[in-house]
């Protein structure tokens, strides 16, 4: 997860539109139009779908959710075949937005009587420089603290999500935050972050090896195959990507210039793509002259949901019988633990 600032999600009057529904929170949008989109629709949702709302476009235009709490929105203003759309925090309650678009993107100007909006946007703003200087220790803090605050509402699980990010390699940070998740309980299972904090944290505390012969691949001629067991090599480094994670990319090309190394280390390369086209898979292989060992995902057994990956690329490294000795998200951590471990 290199670029941290990817978390900061991504509005004249004329008559008010009512979204079907009667609720406590509404949204009222104020869009800036210069006149240069010809908007025909507008659609409004939470980010669980738990309540989604379409209406044909007005400058000026009201959704009501049946929300009491603090919860994630997608806005979304169409035009001539082009969708534009923005997330937002927002509180409960009577929120107003303005908004415009420009060129490229739906852009939020001011919101109105949602502190959390804010609060959101500032506490990434504020602690950029903490991630470019790997201040994980204080960025950690800064996080329970945010958790905790939020306990109570889903916004915590934004901040308990960066949190998993930033410490899965440490037991004992995991089982401090874990103690906060305990607490919090199911209360939003239906929440889309969920899965990603509760269900993850408790995978990673709870497995701690794979039996690797438990799972199908498909190799690039479209076998399905069991990966090759260790011989000399004293470690698997499980690459888990796909084609248009462009951090996954990026990090083939290094990759690739350093597979002597990797030799040199003893360490069995292996990527496990998340795609569905074999065809595909050959053509970026071939295309890049990558030779090591790359597999697709059967649909039967898939260890990335068995191990709780969500943020790609992810890199597992398992000695020769099994045990997950560390998992890194860039190739470049990758590197460092083998300075430090070999």
């Amino acid at each position: 997860m290199n670029t941290v600032i990817q978390k900061l999600y991504y509005l004249s009057i004329c008559f008010v539109i009512w979204a079907p529904s009667f609720g406590q929170t509404s949204i009222h949008l104020i869009m800036k139009n210069d006149g240069k989109h010809k908007f025909e629709k507008i659609d409004v949702f939470d980010i669980s779908q738990k309540e989604f709302y379409t209406i044909k476009y007005q400058d000026t235009a009201h959704f009501s959710f049946k929300k009491t709490s603090i919860d994630l929105y997608n806005i979304r203003y169409h035009a001539n075949g082009k969708m534009y759309r923005q997330a937002a925090w927002l509180d409960a309650g009577s929120i107003k937005i303005e908004l415009h678009v420009d060129d490229l993107a739906l852009k939020i100007d001011t919101v109105l009587n949602s502190s959390i909006y804010y609060e959101h946007l500032n506490f990434y703003k504020n602690n950029a420089s903490l991630y470019q200087k790997k201040d994980t220790a204080t960025l950690s803090d800064l996080l329970l603290k945010l958790y905790e605050k939020h306990i109570d509402n889903p916004y915590s699980l934004q901040a308990g999500e960066m949190y998993i990010g930033l410490n899965q390699n440490s037991k004992k940070d995991l089982l401090r935050f874990k103690s906060l998740t305990d607490r919090q309980g199911d209360k939003f299972s239906w929440f889309f972050l969920y899965p990603l904090v509760h269900e993850r944290l408790h995978k990673i505390l709870a497995i701690t090896s794979l039996d690797l012969n438990a799972y199908t691949f498909i190799d690039p001629s479209n076998k399905k195959v069991k990966l090759p067991t260790l011989t000399d090599n004293k470690y698997y480094l499980l690459d888990f990507w796909f084609l248009a994670c462009k951090p996954c990319i990026s990090d083939h090309k290094e990759i690739f210039k350093k597979q002597p190394l990797l030799a040199e280390k003893k360490i069995e390369l292996i990527s496990i793509s998340t795609d569905d086209s074999v065809k595909e898979l050959n053509h970026y292989l071939n295309k890049n002259n990558y030779k090591w060992a790359n597999y697709l995902e059967t649909d039967i057994k898939k260890i990335t949901k068995d191990v709780g990956i969500r943020i790609y690329p992810t890199y597992l490294i398992l000695d020769k019988s099994g045990k997950i000795i560390s998992s890194q998200n860039t190739f470049d951590n990758v590197l460092k633990w083998l300075e430090n471990n070999n």
